[in-house]
């Protein structure tokens, strides 16, 4: 699989899609306030709106294994799309495409 993923991005970045990314990490934050988006991106809409503590976390990896007692939204500087959401979390956001390329 690593082979597979050095291979995928080597071809990725040999192409003009490396220079389109670029741009659109640099336009993101921008477009984002002149629309007053808020500077995160949601990882997977819902039907229904949620509610619950809201934390505030460096990165989903670091606390996988952990049990909410109650309902949580977390805010993640990063994700990278292979880690379990805990138990008792209803919600997650990240901070920025940039951090998540695996999901987005």
């Amino acid at each position: 699989k690593r082979n597979i993923d050095v291979f995928v991005d080597e071809v990725l970045r040999g192409t003009s899609l490396i220079a389109v990314s670029l741009v659109l990490q640099r336009l993101e934050p921008v477009l984002r306030g002149l629309a007053h988006l808020p500077p995160w991106q949601m990882i997977s809409p819902v039907d229904k709106p949620v509610q619950g503590e809201f934390r505030l976390i460096d990165k989903m990896l670091h606390i996988q294994d952990k049990v909410f007692e109650t309902p949580t939204v977390l805010l993640s500087g990063a994700v990278s799309g292979e880690e379990e959401v805990p138990d008792g979390v209803v919600g997650v956001l990240v901070r920025s495409a940039k951090e998540a390329p695996d999901i987005l």
